[in-house]
């Protein structure tokens, strides 16, 4: 009614949408100043810039005045663009990042901000908090320089960064600094770690247990010794056996052969058996612990 025309005209609907959601509308020359800008604050695209409700329209009506000034945005025109262009545009130049804030510039619902961030952006241990590729990248880079330069753990790493530990420490195990105990879980550096020879699982010094110049994984300790003693056992056996038939066949005393190999064979496995039965008990007791 000011200017005499509406705020935006296009001939078809689709580019009357384009005008509306791209554009900003023309001044209106014939207005008090204080006027337009009460207008113009009702057209701002983005609704935190917008009066934020019809009582402070009125009040500003009635004292004919503004309170203060509105800064002027204009929106990048953005209309007709995958969701996931509208995302990758508005991050573009950040380094951290909400989903929430991402949500307000761009309109699009939070829910699929999230799974679009899912693959343009790498996901903080914060809920709804990101960080730019790039960013990251330089995190990295960052950290690696750090660890080169000095030892130090990943509270002290996180500090030096400005991230959660937790940031710090995915970081840390993508650059092969740190790494991950398979047994207790806990990250230690590189050169803190052993690898079990037995079944390959990585392990912290403080899980490894050594053998001869083996080391091996808490598990894999308890049995490679009764794996070798039950090997022995048996080739004693096998040799007792062997004698027991070479005095029968030279003496023709079969039943001493007989009674020494039964014997045998009852000390073997008597043997064997207790040995299995003191290291199920330590791999019990153990495990308790």
């Amino acid at each position: 009614m000011l200017a005499g025309k509406p705020p935006f005209y296009a001939e078809h609907p689709s580019q009357l949408i384009w005008e509306i959601l791209n554009k900003e509308p023309e001044p209106i020359e014939v207005a008090p100043k204080w006027v337009k800008e009460v207008v113009f604050g009702c057209l701002r695209k983005r609704k935190k810039e917008r009066w934020q409700s019809v009582s402070i329209i009125l009040e500003m009506l009635r004292k004919r005045e503004v309170p203060g000034k509105v800064e002027k945005k204009v929106l990048k025109p953005l209309l007709a663009l995958p969701s996931i262009e509208i995302v990758k545009r508005t991050i573009e130049g950040l380094k951290q990042f909400t989903t929430k804030e991402i949500a307000e510039e761009t309109g699009l619902e939070e829910e699929r901000i999230e799974k679009i961030l899912e693959i343009l952006a790498v996901k903080s241990s914060e809920v709804g908090k990101w960080y730019t590729k790039n960013y990251w990248e330089e995190l990295k880079k960052t950290a690696k320089s750090i660890l080169d330069a000095t030892k130090c753990e990943i509270p002290t790493l996180a500090a030096a960064l400005g991230i959660p530990e937790k940031e710090a420490e995915k970081i840390a195990i993508s650059i092969d600094a740190f790494k991950k105990c398979e047994n207790c879980g806990k990250i230690k550096p590189v050169a803190q770690t052993k690898i079990c020879n037995r079944c390959g699982k990585l392990i912290c010094d403080e899980c490894a247990k050594k053998y001869e110049d083996y080391y091996f994984c808490p598990t894999c300790y308890q049995y490679q010794g009764l794996t070798f003693r039950f090997t022995i056992m048996a080739l004693v056996i096998l040799i007792i056996a062997a004698i027991s038939y070479m005095v029968a066949k030279v003496f023709g005393a079969w039943s001493l052969a007989g009674a020494i190999f039964i014997i045998a064979m009852i000390n073997g496995f008597g043997l064997m058996l207790a040995w299995l039965t003191y290291k199920l008990l330590l791999a019990y007791r153990l495990s308790k612990k």
